[in-house]
């Protein structure tokens, strides 16, 4: 087989890094820019020849400014929200999900490299996929996510003009691998005399005979370049694996597992009939599948779609797997400012003027020798402290020497040193890597403090607000990656030590209404478990069946503001302690106080609902024994309302009966008395006048 005909089996893959390769990366001369800054980041600055014994002063401001950069970017603390579209309340369970994952695979520090490699190279590119190697979660798929930084150089992208990634037709990413490994890659649709054949490396075919012999006997120790393309068919994300000859997939895989392998073999056959079809013109073009086309318009035409259109969107892996972070974006490019190449200008006038004062330094501490021929008859001159050399010159008229040394000029000019020293604060004050503590008052409270911080990195918010965009993508892949690939997970969850110390004065409040039996249906003897910080929990694939607004939340300040936050605590505590304030009034302060954090809040709110129900339910008591009392004194009173009404009906009737009765007495007197005519004593007649009778009659004569 000739070359032109090996040449025409490149691959689809190699093929679109090819044309991205000739077309943009090497025509842009990126390569030796990023040579550049990684070199001036690592201490290597002296790109001009030196002389021999010369000094190689470096002041590494470059680095520092990397470092300090990137340390700021990352010191206010950040957090992954999730918020339901449909949803009435925050999804605490996938937040907590989310955070154990996230610690599982070092996320943060991937979320350093990233954007160290940022700010270095202007752009930083991070990978994630689904390894079948990496332990995590048990879940449907053997295997876990697994987050890789990639270097831009070994990226290629279909539009490297469009600032968007997930806007490319397609894009892809190549790694070295031994050939060995890459046979055992390879699926089975090649015979094992194909692989010995294509599987070579990226020049083989370049090499002279003699060379390609000598690859041939030892081709598994070789390595060769493996090319992952990823495009879309249909809004479904699909990949592919091959080397420059090879395919390593019979078909290009989906992202989303549950994908009908059918739709796989009919693009490899769609793909198979064009290129029979521009078999001529295979080596002036990419053939390559049917894959949907970049998104360039602005603006399309409005569509209507049904509920179960949408439905089947939702389900489909829709996303590259991959997330850019671009402190410094070009517009239309996918390309970034690198922040460290705006010091190197400076750092090479730095190096410069520090070069010429030591030079001066060196000139006078060490000046040439001057010796007359024969002086030194054989001695070595070494410069070394108290070295005794001895003068041979012949002694002549008007020659009194044959050894000395030679001027050095003048001296170090205190200016110099001002200079650089000048350019060095100058440089690190613009670029915002100055030292704020040199700066800092030490009366500072730290809340005071912590404003100055936030002061000092004005310049260095849009930046960061675009690394916590680049959380952001991470986490709505991860959703993805989640929704395919988990049915049921058990993780754990760590609460920090200012949140354990939140739900134990909880508890322990608790605890102290059920010891004294102010909660209804609850033992007074019933003992609440202590706070523990490490909880395991269960979750399944309908947590992650949700349209879903990714959110990434932050807390303003410094490293320490979890002490900030519990020192909050503290006071809130006291307040509730101290019967001051009810729920309604501590919730409405928490969730205002800007020094708590909005991840905070949303983990407070089961606390107060906790509280709010406590409160509620000793309210609750304190009115259900008003009733009872009231209910009582109304007893009470309508006891004592009978009574009154019983006495009064009772001295009624006896008056009444005493009335007849005086009427009755009074009556019969009279009768008796006029119809006797007795005369009575003046005694009866009283006695008689008393009961109220009258009609008696006594002798008043002696």
């Amino acid at each position: 087989m000739s070359n032109k005909e090996k040449f025409s089996l490149e691959t689809a893959a190699y093929r679109c890094y090819k044309r991205y390769h000739d077309n943009f990366f090497v025509k842009s001369n990126l390569s030796a820019f990023l040579s550049e800054v990684r070199n001036f980041v690592g201490g290597r600055q002296y790109t001009f020849q030196l002389l021999d014994g010369e000094p190689k002063p470096t002041f590494n401001i470059t680095r520092e400014y990397v470092e300090k950069v990137t340390a700021k970017l990352l010191e206010t603390k950040h957090s992954v929200g999730f918020i339901a579209d449909m949803a009435d309340e925050s999804l605490r369970e996938i937040d907590n999900f989310y955070d154990y994952q996230m610690k599982e695979i070092n996320d943060s520090y991937i979320t350093q490299q990233i954007a160290k490699q940022g700010i270095i190279d202007g752009v930083a590119v991070a990978i994630t996929s689904f390894d079948n190697d990496t332990l995590g979660t048990a879940s449907l798929y053997r295997g876990f996510l697994k987050r890789q930084v990639l270097l831009f150089e070994n990226t290629f992208w279909e539009n490297p003009y469009c600032e968007d990634e997930q806007d490319q037709q397609y894009w892809g990413y190549f790694f070295p691998m031994d050939i060995k490994s890459i046979k055992e890659l390879c699926e089975d649709h090649l015979t094992d005399e194909e692989k010995e054949e294509f599987i070579i490396p990226d020049e083989f075919y370049n090499l002279s005979e003699t060379d390609q012999t000598k690859v041939r006997n030892d081709i598994d120790n070789e390595v060769a370049n493996v090319y992952v393309r990823f495009f879309r068919v249909d809004g479904e994300v699909f990949f592919e694996l091959a080397t420059k000859y090879v395919d390593l997939y019979e078909v290009p895989h989906s992202l989303n597992p549950k994908t009908n392998q059918a739709i796989m073999k009919k693009l490899k056959q769609d793909l198979e009939k064009r290129m029979q079809n521009d078999e001529e013109d295979v080596n002036k073009k990419v053939i390559d599948y049917a894959t949907d086309g970049a998104k360039y318009l602005l603006f399309t035409r409005a569509e209507k779609t049904s509920a179960a259109e949408h439905a089947k969107e939702k389900s489909k892996f829709w996303r590259y797997p991959v997330s850019i972070f671009r402190p410094y974006p070009i517009v239309g490019s996918i390309l970034g400012e690198s922040g460290a190449s705006q010091i190197i200008a400076n750092q090479k006038i730095i190096n410069y003027t520090f070069l010429l004062i030591i030079l001066i330094m060196q000139s006078h501490a060490m000046p040439k020798i001057l010796a007359k021929e024969e002086a030194l008859r054989g001695q070595e001159y070494d410069n070394s402290p108290n070295q005794i050399l001895i003068d041979y010159t012949p002694v002549t008229s008007g020659v009194q020497w044959g050894i000395t040394r030679l001027s050095s000029g003048d001296a170090v000019n205190s200016n110099l040193i001002e200079i650089g020293q000048k350019i060095i604060g100058l440089t690190r004050n613009i670029n915002g890597f100055d030292d704020l503590i040199s700066n800092a008052s030490k009366d500072l409270s730290g809340y005071a403090y912590q404003q100055l911080v936030q002061q000092a990195n004005l310049t260095l918010q849009q930046p960061q607000k675009r690394l916590w965009k680049y959380i952001k993508e991470n986490a709505r892949t991860d959703l993805l990656y989640f929704k395919h690939y988990i049915d049921k997970a058990k993780y754990f969850t760590r609460m920090s030590n200012s949140d354990v110390e939140a739900n134990e004065n909880y508890r322990l409040m608790a605890q102290n209404m059920i010891t004294a039996d102010k909660v209804e249906g609850v033992e007074p003897t019933t003992v609440l478990p202590e706070t523990r910080q490490n909880v395991s929990k269960d979750i399944d694939n309908s947590y992650f069946d949700n349209d879903f607004n990714v959110i990434v939340d932050v807390e303003q300040g410094i490293a320490g503001s979890e002490i900030s936050e519990s020192q909050h605590y503290k006071e809130v505590f006291q307040y509730i302690a101290s019967g001051n304030i009810d729920v309604d009034k501590i919730k409405l302060w928490v969730m205002n106080d800007p020094a708590f954090s909005t991840k905070t809040k949303q983990r407070l709110m089961k606390s107060f609902e906790v509280l709010e129900n406590s409160q509620l339910q000793i309210k609750n008591q304190e009115i259900a024994e008003l009733q009872k009392i009231i209910q009582t004194l109304m007893n009470n009173i309508k006891s004592m309302e009978n009574n009154v009404s019983l006495l009064k009906t009772r001295d009624q009737a006896r008056e009444k009966a005493m009335k007849q009765q005086m009427e009755l007495n009074k009556a019969a007197v009279e009768a008796f008395a006029q119809g006797s005519g007795q005369i009575m004593s003046e005694s009866e007649v009283k006695a008689q006048n008393a009961k109220g009778i009258s009609g008696g009659k006594f002798d008043t004569n002696p």
